[in-house]
């Protein structure tokens, strides 16, 4: 019997999913972004840049190294596209089914000198790409948690809000809300700065320690510190919150057309006195409400309201 050699090779795990990747992945995916004119092409680059995967003309180093000599690379015959298997056609007459085989590494310096080399078949790398479909249809993105999750600026390092913001309280949910509204209708980057500092708090002892010393929580131009990616990431995970929440409360949120300027000082002025009735505190406490226990509060007003609503409507109708 003859014994063959194989040797395990451990891939990355690969998302299934936006919400599951890394910012490291999307800044991969996003080199590769409009760089194919096939969905086909652009999977099979997106699986190779997020395993970390280099295909290879030779599979052996030395032809490797023989390539690089001037002249003389012509005269080496390629082996990193084998024929792994060849199946004979069935009885229709379609021909033999030919398996073929790439051999690859891992990228870097020192996976070039002394890294493994091992071959996959074509078909093994449509699975994976099966797996990648998502990252076709970015229309249909959802982030429940900020792929930014941490921002160092010098030395100060700043974290964003958990998962749908279910450690925000209510005063910065209102503020993010203010800033952001305003940064879409002007595109200012000082409402911009705003939300981000809103969204963004300081963490970690040295952060405090130098904001004592400077007088500030954030460096000016906060926003100046984001890559165009990073922002972007952090306004779709804005909306995909704001999508959770319409989704948990529809009677809050029920989709009629919103004023074009609205007040925000006086809304939150009468939201914070209806708060601070429901909770039974006075409103200074209202500010540091969780901001999802005070739309809880605000859902079950809608649905009050609104069923008050039809009682009145019902009466009139029986006169």
């Amino acid at each position: 019997m003859k014994k063959t050699n194989r040797i395990t090779i451990e891939l990355p795990s690969l998302p299934d999913r936006w919400g599951l990747m890394t910012l490291d992945q999307f800044r991969a995916v996003e080199e590769i972004r409009g760089k194919f004119a096939s969905s086909d092409a652009y999977l099979a680059h997106c699986f190779l840049a997020l395993e970390g995967l280099k295909p290879l003309r030779y599979a052996e180093r030395w032809r490797s190294a023989l390539s690089l000599i001037p002249f003389a690379g012509r005269f080496i015959a390629e082996t990193g596209r084998q024929v792994a298997d060849v199946h004979e056609g069935g009885a229709g007459g379609d021909g033999p089914l030919i398996i073929w085989t790439q051999c690859y590494r891992f990228k870097g310096f020192w996976n070039a000198l002394t890294g493994r080399r091992f071959f996959m078949e074509d078909q093994e790398v449509l699975y994976f790409q099966k797996k990648l479909e998502f990252l076709a249809k970015p229309e249909k993105i959802y982030l429940s948690t900020n792929p930014v999750a941490r921002k160092k600026v010098g030395l100060r390092t700043y974290r964003s809000y958990f998962t749908n913001l279910s450690d925000m309280p209510w005063f910065h949910y209102r503020l993010c809300c203010m800033h952001i509204q305003n940064y879409m209708s002007t595109r200012q980057d000082s409402h911009l700065d705003k939300f981000l500092s809103t969204l963004y708090v300081p963490e970690g002892r040295t952060s405090s320690l130098i904001n004592r010393i400077t007088g500030q929580t954030h460096p000016d131009g906060f926003s100046k510190h984001f890559s165009p990616l990073e922002i972007n990431l952090i306004l779709i995970f804005w909306n995909s919150t704001q999508q959770y929440f319409r989704n948990c409360f529809k009677h809050l949120f029920n989709g009629k057309v919103k004023q074009k300027t609205r007040d925000f000082m006086k809304e939150e002025a009468e939201i914070t006195v209806f708060l601070s009735k429901e909770i039974g505190t006075i409103p200074e406490k209202t500010q540091d409400i969780e901001a999802f226990y005070a739309l809880q509060y605000l859902e079950d007003n809608a649905v009050l309201q609104e069923e008050k609503k039809k009682e009145i409507e019902k009466m009139k109708r029986m006169r």
